[in-house]
């Protein structure tokens, strides 16, 4: 079907060799009018320059003549293949069998409608995406393809242009599940993500912890030391943090100086661990104003969860944890019960 000027000729595919065993019976009317048929369409100028405009191309499947027009698929007004379907051999490896099955629904009489979209292989040895589109005009006695007409379309620079988009989406769709100051994921990101977290620890009967961390009395380092140095700080304890946990934990900031930290298959007495280890990090943070001495109160809920909603649950539970912690000082853990 498409036409590469210069290529050479490969082995024959499955589909042409079940059609040559097949043989041809041509019908002596159906002849005359498939005669008539293409001496339109090969030889009247109005047709041509019609069929030009639009990419299309003429087959003759009984006796392979390739009545192609100029288009960027065809270059040129000969028939470049040893037969009517080693074009075949043409198509990206990857696209291959997806492009022979629906072809050989064709060749079998299932449909007269061929389209595809596929890459093919030109003359150079690039690739250029198609979309070809075509129908068998008329059928041999043994219902084999006889004279098909069809139409190649470049979609190359359609297709780069999409993969652009998904590319461009993909980045716009991780971005806004990371906060952008801090660059750990945000609550957005917990949203998405934590019924897939829970759903796993359900089904495989695991503990996953949920801790809800906050940085103790942070408003006030905003006002001794400003908006920009503060910032500074709470991107430091993040840091902090994160590097207490291991590579399959999740932390998230959540809002403002507060932290969400997801713990999969965990104990309760890891969780302490952490939290413990969390609190004397942050401590021992160095502030070069002052006396101010930074620290992080911690709530947290550990269970095996029911199903995967229960993050909420556990949220709100280490919620009110982190609310008995500051409660009673700066700079403690309470598990919930």
């Amino acid at each position: 079907m498409s036409v590469v000027q210069g290529g050479t000729a490969e082995v024959t595919s499955g589909t042409e060799s079940r059609y040559q065993q097949q043989g041809s019976v041509v019908d002596p009317k159906m002849k005359q009018e498939v005669s008539q048929l293409l001496d339109v369409l090969c030889h009247n100028p109005r047709v041509r320059v019609a069929l030009e405009r639009m990419g299309a191309f003429v087959i003759d499947h009984n006796e392979y003549r390739a009545q192609s027009t100029e288009t960027h698929i065809h270059p040129g007004y000969e028939a470049p293949f040893a037969t009517a379907n080693d074009w075949l051999n043409y198509v990206h490896p990857d696209d291959k069998a997806r492009v022979e099955q629906v072809w050989q629904s064709v060749m079998d009489g299932r449909t007269d409608l061929f389209n595809c979209q596929f890459r093919f292989r030109k003359a150079d040895g690039s690739y250029r995406w198609l979309t070809n589109q075509g129908t068998v005009v008329y059928r041999l006695d043994g219902g084999q393809p006889w004279i098909y007409l069809g139409s190649d379309t470049d979609v190359t620079e359609l297709k780069e242009i999409e993969a652009e988009l998904r590319a461009s989406q993909q980045k716009l769709e991780a971005s806004l599940l990371m906060d952008a100051q801090l660059g750990i994921p945000n609550r957005r990101f917990l949203q998405q993500q934590s019924p897939r977290f829970f759903d796993l620890a359900q089904r495989h009967q695991q503990q996953v912890a949920v801790m809800v961390c906050d940085i103790d009395e942070f408003k006030n380092l905003n006002d001794h030391l400003g908006h920009l140095r503060a910032d500074e700080l709470l991107l430091a304890a993040a840091q902090i943090l994160q590097s207490t946990l291991r590579s399959s934990d999740i932390i998230a900031r959540f809002g403002g100086d507060e932290f969400v930290v997801v713990l999969l298959n965990t104990t309760p007495e890891s969780v302490a661990q952490v939290a413990d280890r969390m609190i004397e990090r942050i401590k021992a943070m160095p502030i070069a104003e002052g006396d101010l001495i930074l620290s992080v109160s911690i709530g947290a809920c550990c269970h095996i969860p029911q199903d995967q909603g229960d993050f909420w649950r556990f949220f709100e539970q280490a919620d009110q944890a982190l609310y008995r912690a500051k409660s009673s000082g700066r700079g403690r853990y309470v598990a919930s019960s």
